[in-house]
């Protein structure tokens, strides 16, 4: 159940990418300076300063066979390093999966680890909770780490810590969900990747990647914001709400919907200004007087009554000061009364709470 990466045994099929300045890594030895080290999406040692174009070694990032990693401690997009001061040639890095040690740079084939105290650290976009009553099973969306599920109740199967977390999907986690128990006790876990992927996993055998992992973004829709943005309404776990950009879908059948059974919510589109950027239901059985909320990345709050019917009319209700350039990250209903919501505003000297 644990997510794989590519093997590649060659450096040429390692390019050191950038991604526009996102990662940017370089580090010299602190009493060799010919010892460079240059990473990107992956990592690069040369032991001539890389004045010679091709005396360099691969040697951490997307799986190889030229460095040595029992830990699966090594990750691509490296940020930052700290030298070892006592041991100059141990070497802390830091990257999209948290922090990582080479034992010896100086090695041909260098060794990874996550070291005696395996500290690991990891960052979530979403979490979410099994509806179930009184379970302690939990999961969420990290990013450039997966759908990570903790699974206290054993739906997947033991793992030897209670703590520990099966990898799900793969690619950066994003929104998640999970459904009641149905009639025969089933329960079915949604989880999302970058640019608009969505997939159904099944939290019972059998546990193959072909029985458990179901696409089901809608056809014919294109790339959506990076972090995937969805809504499983928690109390009618039937009720899913997937969103794409400026537009919404929806269905009422969530554990069986496939990629060309999704509605689309005709009265979005034409009405919301910029990216939908959250979603929240109201609490309690569904009926025609509960609400939909949706937040957009221009800054706009909207609701729909009845948001079940794909052409209920879409309400803005945008408060007054929020400024421009914020983006509405999330949204939170009152569970005992639907008139009371908390907006939370995200950007750069924006007000943060209405």
């Amino acid at each position: 159940m644990i997510a794989k990466r590519n093997v590649y045994g060659k450096i040429t099929d390692n390019p050191i990418e950038l991604q526009e300045g996102y990662n940017m890594l370089l580090a010299i030895h602190p009493t060799n300076p010919n010892l460079v080290l240059a990473g990107g999406v992956n990592l690069f040692k040369s032991t001539d300063g890389f004045l010679t174009k091709n005396n360099n070694t691969f040697i951490g990032g997307l799986e190889s066979l030229t460095f040595t990693d029992p830990d699966n401690a090594s990750h691509v997009d490296f940020h930052a390093f700290a030298f070892d001061p006592v041991n100059p040639n141990r070497l802390l890095v830091a990257s999209d999966g948290g922090i990582a040690q080479i034992n010896d740079v100086l090695q041909s084939n260098v060794t990874w680890s996550l070291s005696s105290s395996r500290y690991q650290t990891i960052q979530y976009y979403h979490v979410g909770i099994d509806p179930t009553p009184g379970s302690r099973t939990f999961f969420g969306g990290a990013q450039d780490n997966s759908t990570t599920f903790r699974d206290a109740n054993g739906l997947i199967g033991a793992l030897p810590d209670s703590n520990d977390h099966y990898l799900l999907i793969g690619g950066d986690g994003c929104q998640v969900g999970m459904t009641k128990k149905d009639a025969n006790g089933k329960q079915y876990l949604f989880g999302a990747a970058q640019n608009g992927l969505l997939f159904r996993t099944n939290l019972f055998p059998p546990f193959t990647r072909l029985d458990m992992y179901k696409s089901i973004k809608p056809n014919n829709t294109g790339e959506g914001v990076f972090v995937t943005n969805f809504h499983l309404d928690p109390d009618n776990t039937d009720l899913l709400y997937f969103a794409m950009e400026d537009s919404l879908f929806n269905t009422n059948q969530s554990t069986t919907v496939t990629a060309g059974t999704w509605k689309l919510m005709d009265s979005v589109h034409p009405k919301v200004i910029g990216d939908i950027y959250s979603l929240e239901t109201t609490r309690g059985a569904y009926s025609s007087f509960n609400h939909l909320f949706i937040g957009s990345g221009d800054g706009h709050l909207y609701r729909i009554r009845n948001p079940q019917n794909p052409s209920s009319p879409v309400v803005e209700i945008t408060p007054p000061g929020i400024t421009s350039g914020a983006v509405i990250k999330d949204i939170a209903v009152n569970p005992r009364n639907q008139d009371t919501l908390l907006a939370v505003v995200s950007n750069y000297n924006v007000l943060s709470i209405f």
